[in-house]
């Protein structure tokens, strides 16, 4: 599947119903992440975004 970065929630969203899908809430069900260090990464991250 080919799904663009931002967009797996929108496909979760579509996909899940009450027979396939659960959820969890722990230490270990989240994924940090570190921002951007300037504002030219962070452009530089958007633009990868938006391909």
């Amino acid at each position: 599947m080919k799904i663009k970065n931002g967009e797996a929630d929108l496909f979760i969203k579509d996909a899940s119903n009450k027979q396939n899908t659960t959820f969890t809430i722990s230490k270990n069900s989240f994924i940090e992440t570190e921002g951007s260090k300037s504002f030219f990464n962070w452009i530089l991250q958007k633009k990868k975004q938006l391909n």
